[in-house]
């Protein structure tokens, strides 16, 4: 390794592990002050490994510039006029609207002070240090009326005691492409080489209203404090990273490729309020650890606009953890977007995006998104909560195309009217107490799906705070054979609540025997078996197309599911019930090509009742085109043709029943026992057949 490398290294790694521990600060104040060093006293600390890059043998502090700092630029385009009243300020005029000049030095001590006159916002200055530079160390102060780029392959270090402040910012340790600058296009830039190097923010960085703050690099840490009112920052890791920030309002970074040592991290804080955050990182060649980091605050909220957006995208690998604070809150709530191979949402990690933060109190919720391509484990505090004057509850979601360990909260509370959460893994247990989850060493290494247990106390719980859907995906590895179930309610549960629950299972459920689920409220219970993926379809039916032929509903002998509202059995197959089995809600809605109560020397029912015994709709329906065949003498069951025997015909109750729609292309009614039937419906009987054929049949 050559001299220059070892001292590149180094720094970098001093930065990366140590950017605010007392040893940094001791490093720092020597390297810009060597005549201090005998007054200067290295505290006695430990320092941790470098799980993915190599260690030198001994860190060599970089040479720093003892004069005027940012007075030796080679100009490539644009003039500047610098002065230089005082040793420790440099006062420097930009002549042109375009300025890029290369140095052989772009530190600034601490103490020292660059301020860069410009003549509007719209100015850019662009220093770049020399290729054969040591990293920049910025402790003192860098204004500018404009905005600034500054380029170091090797990297920027800001130490504790730095102050930046200007119209807008952006670091790099990448390629601009001149041409790019020339456009005076600030924001929409592609970063190119982005080999080497890190970007360490210890100080605080402010710019101006609506401004942009980003930076660039394989590694970038911020244990400081970054100010962009309605503005966008961006923490950015990749080989080629594309900012466009200015298209459709949005911060968008592509990052393709693989570095050495993606990582990106905020210990510090991030005040964007009212704007965008993005935290992005590419793919690292040797994932050991998370990739992206927070344990500080990222806080985009607003009382006077709508909450901001923070998006936090880790890629097609390694692993994402928050245990800090991500604060979308404003007068309407905003969003927060979080995705990545691996997600793990820690006990301390709280996800806020409340409305109403306004003087009058209303305003809706946000959305909290949590997606990871292979295992997701949540473990506190989502908040999206209405105004406590006004306003609906947001929407939250946790998913993992492999895995879902649940042990948190969302709160989706409105005045007028409650929000959903969504946990989408690939299958689920539910049993009773808090249920548990898989330990991360175990699901974060991808293989086998592994089974999300769910207890009821935790639904019940999450109900007390909004509407609650399970769904599964059916796309996780070594997913589910043929006949195997999705959903599995273990344990029954008694509960009282007026929010929804619904299980949405991309193949099967299965209600084992003796669990009775009853909601002694006024909540909706939604059982949905061969669902297509697709959550606008919950009260529309969509069906996955036929995944495999028994996409059915069972409730095995003794379990049953009863609520005070309206109960949907959806099956693309069949809808069974077994043995002193029980449906029940206040109207019963079932849509399958088969319903099916077997007993023989047991009893199944069907039943439209509410809690207060007030009768009411049981309505049966077809998925595809076919028949509904009613009666004793009724034809066989088959793919084409649903059969209702006279039998279970008495065994539903209510005060109408309803059979067929639009897809029924014939309902026969052969032999019906109407004395019996109408013991059971006080009611009317509508029989539908608007399909294809369109007959009603009585033989």
């Amino acid at each position: 390794m050559s001299t220059f490398k070892t001292k590149t290294n180094a720094a970098q790694i001093t930065a990366k592990l140590l950017s605010t521990s007392a040893l940094t600060t001791a490093l720092l104040a020597l390297a810009m002050n060597p005549a201090r060093a005998q007054d200067v006293t290295v505290p006695d600390v430990t320092i941790p490994e470098a799980p993915s890059i190599e260690t030198p043998a001994a860190p060599e502090a970089p040479a720093v510039n003892e004069g005027q700092s940012w007075t030796g630029f080679t100009d490539e385009e644009g003039s500047i006029t610098v002065e230089t009243p005082t040793t420790t300020f440099t006062d420097i005029t930009q002549n042109t609207q375009l300025y890029v000049g290369t140095s052989a030095n772009l530190d600034i001590p601490e103490g020292h002070h660059v301020n860069i006159n410009q003549a509007s916002s719209n100015y850019l200055f662009v220093a770049k240090a020399a290729p054969d530079a040591d990293p920049t160390f910025i402790l003192g102060k860098l204004t500018a009326d404009g905005r600034v780029i500054i380029i170091d392959r090797n990297g920027v270090f800001h130490g504790p005691s730095s102050v930046i402040d200007v119209a807008g910012i952006i670091e790099t340790t990448g390629d601009i492409d001149i041409a790019d600058l020339r456009a005076n296009e600030f924001g929409q830039y592609e970063i190119t080489n982005i080999t080497e190097g890190a970007i360490n923010l210890n100080g605080t960085i402010s710019v101006s209203d609506a401004g942009l703050a980003a930076f660039v690099a394989p590694s970038v840490s911020n244990a400081g404090v970054i100010n962009a009112t309605m503005g966008k920052v961006a923490l950015a890791s990749g080989e080629t990273v594309t900012l466009d920030l200015y298209g459709d309002d949005l911060v968008e970074v592509a990052v393709p490729g693989n570095v050495a040592d993606a990582l990106v991290e905020n210990s510090g804080s991030i005040n964007a309020n009212g704007g965008v955050v993005q935290i992005t990182a590419a793919q690292a060649k040797d994932v050991v650890d998370n990739i992206i980091n927070v344990s500080g605050i990222v806080d985009v909220s607003s009382v006077s606009t709508q909450g901001g957006k923070i998006v936090l995208s880790g890629g097609d690998a390694g692993k994402v953890k928050v245990t800090g604070i991500l604060d979308a809150s404003g007068a309407t709530g905003g969003d927060i977007d979080v995705t990545g191979k691996n997600i793990h949402i820690a006990s301390t990690g709280e996800l806020l995006a409340d409305g109403g933060k306004g003087a009058d109190g209303n305003g809706d919720g946000g959305n909290v998104r949590v997606y990871a391509d292979n295992a997701a484990i949540f473990e506190n505090h989502i908040s999206a909560r209405g105004g406590v004057n006004g306003g609906k509850g947001g929407d939250a979601e946790v998913s993992g195309k492999n895995y879902v360990g649940f042990l948190g909260l969302a709160d989706l509370r409105g005045v007028d009217g409650d929000g959903t959460l969504l946990i989408d893994p690939t299958r689920v247990d539910i049993v009773t107490g808090n249920g548990s989850i898989v330990p991360a060493d175990q699901v974060f290494n991808e293989g086998p799906t592994a089974t999300t247990t769910l207890g009821w106390n935790r639904i019940l719980t999450q109900l007390g705070f909004g509407n609650f859907v399970i769904t599964t995906n059916g796309t996780g590895v070594g997913g589910n054979s043929a006949g195997d179930p999705d959903i599995t309610i273990v344990n029954g549960f008694t509960y009282t609540s007026a929010n929804s629950l619904a299980l949405l299972a991309h193949d099967n459920i299965d209600i084992q025997n003796g669990s009775d689920v009853v909601n002694l409220g006024t909540g909706n219970i939604t059982l949905f078996a061969g669902w297509d993926g697709n959550i606008a379809t919950v009260n529309t039916p969509g069906f996955n197309g036929g995944d495999y032929t028994n996409n059915d509903i069972n409730f095995n002998e003794g379990g049953s599911v009863i609520t005070g509202g309206t109960l949907n059995l959806f099956a693309e197959n069949n809808v069974i019930l077994g043995k002193n089995t029980v449906a029940r809600g206040a109207n019963v809605n079932i849509l399958a090509d088969e319903v099916n109560l077997v007993p023989l020397d047991g009893i199944a029912t069907i039943s439209a009742q509410a809690s207060g015994g007030a009768l009411g709709t049981v309505t049966i329906d077809r998925v595809t085109n076919g028949t509904i065949s009613m009666g004793s003498a009724a034809a066989a069951a088959s793919a084409t043709n649903m059969q209702l025997t006279q039998a279970e015909l008495n065994r539903i109750f209510g005060l109408n029943l309803i059979v067929g729609s639009d897809v029924t292309d014939r309902v026969t009614a052969v032999n019906v026992n109407g004395a019996n039937t109408q013991a059971t419906i006080s009611g009317t009987t509508t029989l539908n057949a608007t399909g294809a054929s369109g007959d009603v049949n009585f033989r």
